[in-house]
């Protein structure tokens, strides 16, 4: 579970789904870029709503955590990360 206001793209919730966490976020910035069609999203400040999703991810079945950690791997592929990471640390070093 993500709710929050201010988000970029969050860390915790990626390695969360890696693995296999459902994802329960709040619509904001960088959430919905990593969720997708995936777990719940629902409006900041919606307590019920934040409520009834984290209620309804806990009684998925287990495929949808196979489909969270998929969309991650998908999505934000280790080799990805490493080149955008070593082409940031090149920059700073030069």
């Amino acid at each position: 579970c993500q709710p929050s206001r201010f988000e970029g793209l969050p860390n915790a919730l990626c390695e969360a789904m890696l693995t296999g966490c459902v994802p329960v976020v709040t619509n904001v910035n960088g959430n919905p870029t990593a969720v997708g069609d995936i777990g719940y999203q629902v409006a900041p400040g919606d307590d019920e709503g934040l409520a009834a999703a984290i209620l309804r991810a806990f009684m998925l079945d287990e495929g949808e955590g196979d489909r969270s950690r998929n969309r991650i791997v998908s999505f934000f592929p280790r080799d990805r990360r490493v080149r955008d990471l070593t082409r940031l640390v090149e920059g700073l070093v030069r």
